[in-house]
Parts: structure tokens; C-alpha cells; sequence
């Protein structure tokens, strides 16, 4: 019969499923209140608070932090998790947030997954998406997925990349209603992919690839530049109405 958990002083190892304090427990491999596998679950929080990092800034905007730094264990904490304008952790939530792990934001940038208006990520979800795999209003990818798609294999309504598959697409393999290739020029692909000019430049020949994520990150820049004013005229709004 385990006994019942109870709080844990900073030195005691625990559970991090259940917060069981596993102190004296040396004949099992498992929480004896959960059950599950202690390499999976043991944390010992004197030496994850060495190992993590927690800063907030005391500056806020509505009261919100301006800036918060959550990354790595810390207490009962595997993660850390940081929440803040300019939010920066394992898991990051912000108007610009950085994740090692998972980023949500307006601009969000790393980790695994990235979901954002602007995202970059090994997974990036946004209006303007790069990473390995990109799903987006314009993705651009190894695999990528969008309305305007643009990678080694590129899926969408404008497709372009080694493999294109859309409505309209373009490459060295290419699947879709109107199809440009190197021995086929459907005038209805040429159309399409000339009406993006304005926005994209020149979507063909493929040697444009890289002027095109070019031209993209400077759209994503942008955004991260309306993103800051916004950001700062929202601050000075905010230290305005804290000093009257």
C-alpha cells in the first residue's frame, strides 16, 4: 500500500505525473502511485531548478509581460512554459514567440511546431509558412501545403517545386488541371502563375526558387515590423494609462 503524495520539498525527488515524492523509494522501477516508469517520470527538482531558466519582465502592456523567459525543468516543471508579448520557452505564447518545443503567435518562431500568422519551424502552420513541413497561405518547404505552395514537393492551388501536384502547377513532376513542365506549357498555368507576379516576382523558371523565398521572408519581416509597432504603441498605451 504506497502512502498518499504529498508536497515536495525542493530536495525531494517526485512523480512528475502525479507528484507522488518517491524519497526512500529503492526497490521499484515505477511510481508506486501511478505506476508509471520512473526513467520516464523521476524529476529532482534541486537539480532541475540549476538546469532551467524563469525570468519575467516587470514591464507589462494591459497587464500583460512584455518579455518572459521559460526554458528548460525548473521545480515540478519538465518544460517551461512562458506566456508574454515577447515570449521566450520551451512552449512560447506571444505576439512574438520563440519555442524550443511549440510557439503560437502572431510571429512564431522554432521548435517542432510553430503556429503563426509568420511561422518558422521544423512544423510551421501560418498565413506565411517555412519549415520542413509548411502549411500555410504561402508555404514554402521540403514539403509544403498552400494555396501557394513552393518546395521539393509542393502541394496547392499554385503548386511549385520537384514534385508539384495542383490546380495549377509547375516542376519537374507535375499533376494537376494546368500543368507546366520542361516539355509542356499549359497557357492556362502560364496565366495563373504570372497573375502572382505582382506579389512573388517571376514563379518560373524553377532557378527563381530562391528570389521567391526571398521576396516571401520579406513579407514575413514586415508583418514582424507592424507586429513591433504595434507592440510599442500598445506600450506606450498602456504605461500612459498605469501613470495617471
Amino acid at each position: 500500500m504506497s502512502e498518499a503524495p504529498r508536497d515536495a520539498r525542493t530536495d525531494e525527488p517526485f512523480c512528475s505525473h502525479c507528484g507522488y515524492v518517491l524519497t526512500g523509494l529503492t526497490e521499484s522501477s515505477k511510481c508506486p502511485e501511478c505506476g508509471r516508469p520512473l526513467v520516464e517520470v523521476l524529476v529532482r527538482p534541486s537539480l532541475a531548478a540549476r538546469g532551467g531558466k524563469r525570468w519575467t519582465s516587470t514591464a507589462r502592456i494591459f497587464g500583460t509581460p512584455l518579455i518572459q523567459v521559460a526554458l528548460g525543468p525548473h521545480g515540478r516543471e519538465r518544460m517551461g512554459r512562458a506566456r508574454a508579448v515577447i515570449a521566450v520557452g520551451d512552449i512560447a505564447v506571444g505576439c512574438f514567440a520563440v519555442g524550443s518545443v511549440v510557439s503560437v503567435g502572431v510571429v512564431a518562431l522554432g521548435g517542432t511546431l510553430a503556429v503563426g500568422v509568420v511561422s518558422l519551424s521544423a512544423l510551421a502552420v501560418g498565413l506565411i509558412a517555412f519549415g520542413g513541413l509548411a502549411l500555410g497561405g504561402i508555404a514554402c518547404a521540403g514539403l509544403a501545403a498552400g494555396v501557394v505552395a513552393i518546395g521539393g514537393l509542393a502541394c496547392g492551388v499554385y503548386a511549385m517545386g520537384g514534385m508539384a501536384i495542383g490546380v495549377h502547377a509547375a516542376g519537374g513532376a507535375a499533376y494537376g488541371a494546368h500543368l507546366i513542365t520542361g516539355v509542356r506549357r499549359d497557357p492556362a498555368a502560364v496565366a495563373a502563375f504570372r497573375s502572382l507576379e505582382p506579389f512573388l516576382g517571376s514563379l518560373w523558371p524553377p532557378g527563381q526558387i530562391l528570389l521567391i523565398y526571398l521576396r516571401v521572408l520579406a513579407y514575413g519581416a514586415v508583418v514582424a515590423a507592424i507586429t513591433a509597432v504595434g507592440v510599442a504603441l500598445a506600450y506606450l498605451a498602456s504605461s500612459s494609462r498605469t501613470a495617471r
